[in-house]
């Protein structure tokens, strides 16, 4: 739970849209008495992608916007793609849904008809758990099921 200070800024974060911690999407709303705390059935969520091999001819918003949504629908770029202060990648956010495919490369022709492929990296994947019905983790990992957990060594002074 957050407290805020004044009803504008509770007003700033709420109307924001797409809240995210750690590049992970945080669900936020409103506090009430009649507030039910449940786990909510999330069918899409915004992450980050990163393009690269792009040309920088490409970084425009409607090629951005177009190309991004060959994976899920296009939220927005951020600050550095924007004002192209890091050549190394375009980074877009976008909204995907839960278990579709992430490709690895997009693949589209340019306005003279050849064929351009860029590399597609994701900061991270909304991965559904069979188990619990969660994201971000996969059933072997879940603190709910029943498969052996990864065994991990301690390190001890002799």
């Amino acid at each position: 739970m957050v407290r805020f200070k004044t009803k504008e800024q509770q007003q700033m974060v709420l109307n924001n849209g797409h809240l995210l911690f750690d590049n992970k999407p945080v669900i936020i709303k409103e506090w009430g008495p009649d507030v039910a705390l449940i786990k909510h059935d999330v069918k899409k969520v915004p992450i980050w992608m990163k393009l690269y091999g792009l040309e920088v001819k490409f970084w425009g918003p409607g090629s951005l916007r177009k190309i991004s949504e060959e994976v899920g629908r296009f939220i927005r770029y951020d600050d550095a793609t924007t004002n192209r202060r890091f050549f190394g990648f375009a980074r877009v956010l976008i909204e995907v849904t839960i278990g579709q495919e992430f490709p690895k490369d997009i693949i589209f022709q340019d306005e003279l008809g050849v064929t351009q492929m860029v590399m597609v990296d994701y900061d991270w994947l909304p991965l559904p758990c069979s188990k619990c019905k969660g994201i971000g983790h996969e059933e072997t990992l879940c603190r709910k099921s029943d498969a052996p957990k990864p065994v991990k060594k301690v390190w001890r002074p002799k």
